[in-house]
């Protein structure tokens, strides 16, 4: 997993905002030790949509399935919030969903934003 210690980092600041996170290949997936298909992995993100209060997205690579789990929650009325490094330039369709929108050089800059959300 090329973005495991990015996942990690994430996931960590989160945690230390008071926020719960589940992270599809981490959880579900076991970092690819578990394999689903496309329509299993997609029933799995539906139902931890489903149950979040907010979906943080890292938007700095681009990503389909990333999309597509925004856009899931945003219609079904869960809040999105866009992480993206400073200097990514985030989809039009990101930025017209994201209850909020968070840039960072390093991760932990991430924290405040957090915090007021």
């Amino acid at each position: 997993m090329g973005n495991r210690s990015l996942i990690e980092a994430l996931t960590a600041v989160l945690r230390q905002a008071g926020w719960q996170a589940l992270v599809i290949v981490r959880d579900v997936e076991d970092w690819g030790a578990k394999s689903f298909s496309p329509q299993e992995l997609m029933a799995q993100s539906e139902l931890a949509i489903r149950k979040s209060q907010a979906v943080f997205v890292e938007a700095s690579q681009k990503g389909v399935g990333v999309g597509i789990e925004a856009g899931m929650a945003h219609a079904l009325g869960i809040p999105v919030v866009v992480l993206a490094k400073t200097g990514t330039k985030v989809s039009p369709g990101l930025l017209g969903i994201a209850q909020e929108v968070l840039y960072y050089s390093q991760v932990s800059d991430l924290l405040p934003g957090i915090l007021n959300l």
